[in-house]
């Protein structure tokens, strides 16, 4: 039973970090998920306990990161490819037999509960990319879960299939505690992603997305926004809630995996 909670949460996670309601935005979104329109409330009293152990709050059908002070955290680098490697044998396991390898990491780094996103790219480009905003298990596992999620549901591509595995390039972005923004001027383009909540609705960009795509701040609030089902200029709105959040990003490439 527990391990089936355990699914749904992270797939109602999955759901409000990614969730549009404009089905045609989401479909040229390049840089980023996107999930299609669900009642939300119909799944809160469920997973109300999985939220409060996974610092994460559900108000009137709102999911909010409970807000937490930014905290120091590094990877070293061999803590950086044991991640990279789970991320590639998870995906190599799964797409060959089925199956979910098992890891065990000894690293206290890489026990801590942290969110996480995989993101796939293949020549360049993206293949696909799923993450955890927040985490109720140990590091090393949540990149082992959405690397595999990013390599066969993500809903923009087809699945990935086991030949594509070998020009494949995987990244790792390993997420900070979020923090609740109080003016636009805290934000910092190329360091800070973002997550926006207004009502029902929820977007999220990772740091280096503003920086890939050229943007200022202004673009980076309106693609937000954008991302949310929202208008262009929803960020100014005192009902919206905009929080901040760093990530420790690498990939293969540069760690010459």
């Amino acid at each position: 039973m527990m391990r089936i909670k355990n699914a749904i949460v992270l797939l109602f996670l999955f759901a409000i970090s990614y969730t549009s309601v404009n089905a045609e935005n989401a479909k040229k979104c390049k840089f980023c998920s996107s999930f299609y329109p669900f009642d939300s409330s119909k799944l809160n009293n469920f997973v109300d306990d999985a939220f409060k152990e996974a610092k994460i709050e559900s108000v009137n059908g709102k999911i909010i990161p409970k807000e937490e002070k930014m905290q120091d955290f590094a990877l070293n680098k061999n803590e950086k490819k044991e991640l990279l490697d789970i991320a590639r044998k998870s995906i190599e396991s799964y797409l060959h037999n089925n199956k979910v390898p098992e890891f065990k990491a000894k690293s206290p780094a890489l026990n801590e509960k942290r969110g996480a996103f995989v993101t796939l790219k293949k020549n360049g480009d993206l293949r696909g990319c799923i993450g955890r905003i927040v985490s109720d298990t140990p590091l090393y596992l949540v990149v082992s879960n959405v690397a595999i999620d990013s390599a066969v549901n993500d809903p923009r591509f087809e699945p990935l299939n086991y030949n594509e595995l070998k020009d494949i390039e995987i990244e790792i972005s390993v997420l900070a505690p979020f923090e609740k923004i109080k003016n636009l001027d805290e934000i910092e383009v190329g360091k800070d992603g973002l997550l926006i909540q207004k009502g029902f609705y929820s977007g999220i960009f990772l740091p280096q997305v503003p920086v890939e795509q050229g943007w200022d701040k202004e673009t980076y609030l309106e693609q937000l926004c954008y991302k949310a089902g929202l208008p262009k200029d929803a960020y100014k709105d005192k009902s919206a809630v905009i929080y901040k959040f760093r990530a420790i990003v690498f990939n293969e490439r540069d760690l010459g995996e």
